[in-house]
């Protein structure tokens, strides 16, 4: 048996650790005099032998800093220190190799009814553009609310950009302009917004964690050494898809609806209700064709509506359904497959938002283990050659950015003016 758990873990850790300036930092003699005496054998292991119960010690505690999650604080933006520390929140796979790359790469494309998101750093937290700027800024010591900020937004972007969304879908009807399709344009026109791009393509989130990537230089901390593709089936954001809800609305109140019309026509007569009752017992009373341009998909994105759900996730992906919710008014939306997840915290990144939101579900599980989703981190030393691959498969600026320009953001840089 082992004499010390998890040895080769601290190991590494207290190596990177020592890497990054810790020596520096060590206040106490015994233990710079224990690494010094710590040995490896012939193939570079450890000799277990050879570190002092102290050592052990001082390993355990920065291996335990590493694996809990980020320290929290409302007016900071936090990011994740090691890959161990993400492990509170996802599940990892690490990609080192062209062939493991060209492995998830090509199985992509035979995936449907799933989710992307690419980030340039693996250490980033999920947060909109909108909450960064909330946080850095130290916009909660203003006096203007998160939701009156991001209601005063909508407001200008209807006023100045509605014209221009109900031409670009050639539709004009009472659902066309809603919060939901004017929050997506001032997304991709450079106004920050409480909304993550999300997409349906690998190729596409790969494009967004590249782009940024510049002759990556390799660090002695390994996280940052990787960029991360978020990946989920969509079927795992059901709790926030606002269609399925509204669907699952209309349907719970389907039979009571249907009722009560079946009592208006029978009047008194009882036996004419309970024969209704059976012959339309399966009838759907709603007719989802009439759903878009009724107003009823207008009413139930309404801001204040999507501030009570902690978590909203967006896409227009099922028109057949009815309930669409016009975000496809630009160019740039459609090529890159996107939809949206809405976060209503001004300072909680999604994947606390959404643990908020699991609690129960996680710690009932055999386990008790939360992931909100998979994280494939891949190392920057691939970039260069997965940025050929994407060339060769059209995934470049001009297809991802087809009207690409920042007309928004004077919307976001004015109301930074007012309450400045």
């Amino acid at each position: 048996m082992a004499k010390y758990k998890n040895l080769d873990l601290k190991v590494k850790v207290t190596k990177e650790y020592l890497e990054n300036g810790g020596v520096e930092k060590i206040p106490f003699v015994h233990i710079l005099d224990d690494l010094v005496k710590a040995k490896t054998d012939s193939f570079g292991c450890i000799i277990e032998d050879s570190i002092s119960p102290s050592l052990n010690v001082f390993m355990s505690t920065l291996l335990s800093s590493r694996i809990s999650p980020p320290f929290y604080q409302p007016d900071i933006i936090s990011e994740y220190d090691s890959l161990y520390q993400k492990l509170n929140f996802f599940e990892q796979v690490n990609i080192d190799k062209e062939s493991n790359f060209d492995r998830i790469y090509e199985k992509s494309k035979t995936l449907t009814n799933h989710l992307y998101r690419g980030q340039s750093e693996a250490k980033w937290r999920l947060y909109s553009t909108l909450q960064r700027n909330w946080v850095l800024n130290k916009l909660g010591n203003k006096t203007m609310s998160y939701e009156t900020f991001i209601q005063r937004t909508l407001d200008e972007g209807e006023k100045n950009f509605s014209t221009e969304i109900e031409s670009i879908l050639g539709v004009s009807n009472d659902d066309t302009i809603n919060d939901i399709s004017v929050m997506g344009y001032l997304q991709h026109h450079g106004c920050p917004t409480p909304l993550l791009d999300w997409t349906s393509s690998f190729s596409v989130a790969l494009y967004f964690a590249v782009n940024g990537i510049v002759n990556p230089v390799k660090s002695p901390k390994e996280i940052e050494n990787y960029f991360s593709i978020y990946h989920s089936e969509e079927h795992y954001f059901d709790g926030g898809n606002v269609r399925k809800m509204l669907e699952g609305t209309l349907k719970r109140l389907n039979p009571i609806i249907k009722e009560q019309e079946m009592k208006r026509i029978c009047g008194k007569d009882i036996k004419r209700f309970e024969a209704m009752k059976i012959e339309f017992a399966d009838d759907f009373l709603f007719d989802v064709s009439r759903y878009y341009g009724s107003g009823l998909i207008k009413h139930l994105t309404k801001l204040n509506y999507m501030l009570k759900t902690q978590i909203a996730y967006y896409s227009d992906n099922d028109p057949a359904s009815g309930i669409i919710f016009s975000m496809s008014n630009n160019q740039n939306i459609r090529n890159q497959e996107g939809a949206f997840t809405f976060n209503s915290s001004p300072n909680l990144p999604l994947e606390m938002q959404a643990l908020e939101m699991s609690k129960d579900e996680y710690t009932k599980a055999e386990n008790g283990q939360y992931n909100f989703c998979e994280s494939i981190n891949i190392n920057k030393s691939l970039v260069p050659y997965i940025k050929e691959r994407l060339e060769k498969d059209g995934i470049t600026d001009a297809f991802i950015y087809p009207s690409k320009n920042d007309k928004a953001r004077f919307i976001y840089d004015n109301l930074m003016k007012e309450i400045n």
